[in-house]
């Protein structure tokens, strides 16, 4: 019995409220002293709702994905089959309710899964979050990569009109790019003369630009009146 207790599965083996038992298989089972009058299926909150539980919630849980993750049968699709059996599944979660205590195999099955699927939501979620951003951050770029990329739907007789075309089309283009060269050039090489005027306008483009959009409407309407008002006084209107 000594060398038994010794094994890390019975190191929280209460004597005072538990008792130790072989099943039909031969297995030594731990019980709760309390529980043998109940049934064996519990709900998910026997994992965590005990009163006389002194383990907080959380704690049980993480000592729960301790133990289990030592035991991959019970959640590695990867473990070849006759190692996953619902009789070893089953001895493997009473290995896990005798390094729990005070919880039932059943219960410690249900809370694993019930913190699987959190995980595996909880996961999912994340990466939801992560695609949202990422089309967020790149959706007009790949709405333009689509658009470039997609190929023409064009009929034969489109086709063929294009293919006609694309020869006289290139010729145009490159005399069109001689005459813009000269155009670019001429026009850099023109000395533009500073216009009072224009130096005016444009100053008081960036100091509306800076007001509201009701002040600006405003300030714009009386300038427009004024300036109104002064051709039509020096005559400028008639003309």
């Amino acid at each position: 019995m000594d060398a038994i207790l010794k094994h890390s599965c019975f190191g929280l083996f209460n004597a005072a409220c538990q008792i130790l038992s072989v099943d039909e298989a031969g297995k030594i089972i731990m019980t709760d002293i309390n529980l043998m009058e109940t049934t064996g299926d519990e709900s998910l909150n026997d994992v965590t709702g005990n009163e006389n539980n002194a383990s907080e919630p959380q704690e049980v849980d993480e000592e729960l994905i301790s133990i289990v993750q030592q035991r991959p049968a019970l959640y590695d699709p990867r473990i070849p089959l006759q190692e996953r059996t619902k009789l070893k599944k089953k001895d493997l979660w009473q290995e896990v309710s005798n390094c729990l205590g005070e919880v039932s195999p059943v219960g410690a099955e249900k809370r694993w899964q019930y913190l699987r699927d959190c995980y595996t939501k909880a996961r999912r979620n994340f990466k939801k979050i992560q695609s949202t951003e990422k089309r967020s951050g790149a959706a007009a770029m790949n709405d333009s990569n689509d658009l470039e990329n997609r190929p023409p739907l064009t009929s034969p007789g489109i086709s063929e009109l294009s293919v006609a075309t694309s020869s006289s089309r290139k010729r145009q283009h490159s005399n069109n790019i001689d005459e813009v060269d000269r155009a670019f050039l001429q026009t850099l090489s023109t000395n533009i003369q500073p216009n009072p005027i224009d130096g005016f306008i444009l100053r008081l483009a960036e100091g509306m630009r800076r007001l509201p959009y009701r002040e600006r409407s405003q300030l714009a309407l009386e300038f427009l009146i004024i300036l109104r008002e002064m051709e039509e006084k020096l005559g400028l209107l008639n003309n």
